[in-house]
């Protein structure tokens, strides 16, 4: 397994560790399918599995994500999708991470 270290400014010692990448079954990807609001941009993204991977379906073209970690994904230069959920365990919502985003939240649509 893979891991670093490094001493931080105030002298405590930071250790990373590697974790194995997810590999979600097309069965679990269900989980995260479907229609996801953001009230702050007054968006809404629709979630699909095609073709055995999780799609962002949108006007322009449709984004497929790949799987990082658990409840994580990466659509490529766009962005991170970080799943949330309720305390049942039921998918929630998402935030979204980019180079100048962090933590915007999409909340799942019933």
């Amino acid at each position: 397994m893979l891991r670093y270290s490094e001493v931080t400014a105030d002298g405590r010692e930071a250790v990373f560790t590697g974790v194995e990448p997810a590999n979600p079954p097309v069965e679990a990807l269900a989980a995260y399918a479907g229609s996801y609001v953001c009230p702050d941009l007054r968006v809404r993204y629709t979630l699909v599995v095609r073709d055995g991977r999780l799609v962002v379906r949108r006007r322009m073209e449709d984004l497929v994500l790949d799987p990082t970690v658990d409840d994580a994904f990466n659509a490529g230069a766009f962005f991170d999708i970080v799943f949330v959920r309720d305390g049942r365990g039921d998918v929630s919502g998402f935030d979204i991470f980019s180079e100048r985003i962090r933590h915007l939240r999409f909340y799942r649509d019933a």
